[in-house]
């Protein structure tokens, strides 16, 4: 296996696993790396000269967009998931997405249990929007409390209707539905869900710090 950084061959392995960055050996050239997106490349040969590669492209410095599948939450397995549960839908990302127990509401106030916990970082200071993967299939089924990193609990009502998955930017229902951006520091912020009516369900997050949409 050879390995190549932006085409400039870095080291050869031939034993698995084959990794970069590895305790041993060091490789200089994966550290203290400049700001930017940079191309690693992976070439296998086989005992009959016969090869393969794939390639990533990694962003150094920078603040990438992700995605969180709902289900993956940090406090999946503790009571104050509860009374969220994961359920199956094949149309989902990954097959699973969240959804209160029905007859739960919470329409005043953000609830002290029943949320869900996504940790995530960025590089550097940065203006954060979000985006759910939903279905909220009526007018009683269409909203959630969202937080991030202890603040304001913010009304995401009348998510955008439809009983199929589609995505809406998270909006404060208090201010006339107005998209919520976050100015965060660098580093590692937390963002909360909370139920606020039954029937709503959440299958994933999209997360962005360059104003891009999933």
């Amino acid at each position: 296996m050879r390995l190549y950084l932006d085409g400039e061959f870095v080291r050869q392995e031939n034993v698995d696993p084959y990794e970069w960055g590895a305790a041993s050996p060091n490789d200089a050239a994966l550290r203290d790396m400049d700001p930017g997106n940079y191309t690693l490349t992976a070439i296998a040969t086989d005992t009959t000269g016969a090869s393969s590669e794939t390639s990533i492209t990694v962003s150094v410095g920078g603040n990438a967009s992700l995605y969180i599948e709902a289900e993956d939450a940090d406090n999946l397995a503790t009571g104050s998931f509860t009374p969220f549960q994961v359920l199956n839908d094949a149309g989902a990302s990954g097959g699973e997405f969240i959804e209160v127990a029905p007859g739960n509401n919470s329409f005043a106030t953000m609830p002290n249990d029943g949320y869900a916990e996504y940790t995530f970082s960025i590089a550097s200071a940065a203006e954060v929007t979000v985006h759910f993967r939903v279905q909220a299939p009526s007018g009683t089924d269409d909203s959630f409390w969202v937080r991030m990193d202890g603040g304001t609990g913010i009304k995401f009502n009348a998510i955008a209707p439809g009983s199929a998955w589609h995505w809406d930017q998270v909006h404060d229902n208090n201010s006339g539905n107005t998209p919520v951006t976050w100015n965060l520091s660098a580093g590692t912020h937390t963002l909360r869900v909370a139920y606020r009516e039954d029937g709503t369900k959440l299958d994933r997050l999209y997360i962005s710090s360059d104003g891009s949409q999933p």
